[in-house]
This record gives structure tokens, sequence and C-alpha cells, in this order.
């Protein structure tokens, strides 16, 4: 049996990972990661495409600005392979997040406080994961609510 591709959706209250990007709908972002059976690894973004390249670095689908339209479709405006390209980036918020959840080493609130100043991943009681940051003023992540309670709660860094 040969794998011709890994498909899985994740879902979040917005586009993290999009900051152009306004989120303002009831219904949470969702995002898909793909594992081709050439072992490409690449995400599907709302307006972005981020893909980790042979080499393990990884790049992000851009336009290219300066790409002329194609002179045989005139007056059509038609582009040719050169309008888009892949630019090389850091590893997108999602993948390092992806890495964080396939490792089971969260801390309980209780037995360490959270970083301040630095974005975690969250889980709450009922198995919920944030991207937050600790308030410490409140003793309380980002995510919730003034006076909630932290017990059950657990982080870990990405």
């Amino acid at each position: 049996m040969k794998l011709s591709s890994k498909s899985e959706w994740f879902t979040l209250d917005s586009p993290i990972g999009e900051p152009d990007v306004k989120w303002e709908y009831s219904y949470q972002y969702q995002i898909e990661r793909v594992v081709t059976s050439s072992g490409d690894i690449i995400w599907f973004g709302l307006n972005t495409n981020w893909k980790k390249e042979k080499d393990g670095y990884w790049t992000v689908l851009t336009v290219n600005e300066k790409a002329k339209p194609l002179k045989k479709h005139l007056p059509d405006i038609v582009y040719g392979e050169d309008r888009l390209y892949f630019k090389p980036c850091e590893m997108p918020i999602y993948e390092k997040m992806y890495i964080g959840l396939s490792i089971d080493d969260w801390v309980c609130v209780s037995d360490l406080e959270p970083p301040k100043n630095e974005d975690v991943l969250v889980k709450s009681p009922d198995g919920k994961i944030n991207l937050a940051s600790w308030r410490s003023a409140y003793n309380i992540f980002t995510c919730q609510s003034k006076g909630e309670s932290t017990i059950g709660w657990k982080w870990k860094k990405i």
C-alpha cells in the first residue's frame, strides 16, 4: 500500500497566520495541511499557501507584481508562469502548532506558571486548543474571561 496524500483540517477562531485577513465571521476559520506522496508539506490558508521545500526550508506563494500580461492574449489580461512564485519564509505558525500538538508535554498551570509575553499553545479542560499568552495581572490566558479559573488548564511552548 502506498500513501497518495494525507489531508488534515484544523479549526481556529481566526486565521492567526494571516494577519492581513480581517476575520469578522460568526463561524470558525479552517485550514488544511496536506502531505503529498513525495513528502511535500503544504498548508492551504484562506489567502496564503505555505510549502516545505525538499531542502527543509519553508516558502510562501507570492505574487510577482512586476510580471507583465502575455501579449498574445491582449486585450485580455493573462499572466504567464512568472506571476506566482514561492518565496522563502520562516516556518508558518500553523506548522509550529502542529509540531507542538504531536509532542505530549503539556504543563499544568498549577505546576508551572506560563511565560509572560510569549505565545503558547493552551488546552482548556474540555480539550479545546488555542494560541494565547499569559496575562499575569489576572492569572489567566488571553483566551479566557477575567475571573475565570485556570484549574484544569494546560499549556506548552511552540
